[in-house]
């Protein structure tokens, strides 16, 4: 099956710590390959400027695509050639998703720390339809991959890679 690639841009208030999900990347897919330069520039184009700091990507963008060819390229290389930089993001799904679910928790009379965007309309639809997979005996708390969690997934490694859990004294009440 083919996956859509997804990216998401995201700011943090650095008075109150919120984390704002405000932009994303839908890159689909075709049989015939060949996407990764085009999700590259489009990406690129997508920051209008801006001085994006980090960006992380799944850990398999650093496999070779085709082992029948010298000249293959690992799609973080071809990144890199149009000029963006990628860092492996940390792959553990179940501290990722707990992390994420910290970020997400509200109590009464206060909103998630995470806010996402009337913009990132595949995030919207894919976050809440995501579930514990009950076939893994042994993990839990792992998500079932068998749907659509793209999405979930970048915003998983943006969490991880780039805030860790959330801090800030209103979190021990």
């Amino acid at each position: 099956a083919l996956t859509p690639t997804v990216g998401l841009w995201a700011a943090q208030d650095p008075k109150t710590l919120e984390l704002y999900v405000y932009q994303e990347y839908i890159g689909i897919p075709t049989a015939e390959g060949g996407a990764t330069e085009l999700y590259a520039l489009d990406i690129k184009n997508m920051n209008n400027g801006e001085d994006v700091g980090r960006r992380f990507a799944d850990p398999s963008m650093w496999n070779s695509t085709s082992k029948d060819r010298w000249d293959d390229q690992s799609p973080a290389q071809i990144f890199l050639q149009n000029g963006i930089l990628l860092e492996p993001a940390n792959n553990s799904r179940v501290n990722g998703w707990r992390m994420l679910k910290s970020w997400l928790h509200c109590s009464k009379g206060k909103k998630p720390r995470l806010q996402v965007f009337d913009t990132c309309t595949q995030l919207i639809q894919t976050l809440p339809n995501n579930k514990y997979d009950p076939s893994l005996k042994r993990h839990t708390e792992d998500l079932d991959t068998r749907g659509p969690d793209d999405a979930c997934d970048a915003l998983r490694y943006l969490i991880m890679g780039g805030f860790g859990y959330p801090t800030g004294s209103e979190l021990a009440a």
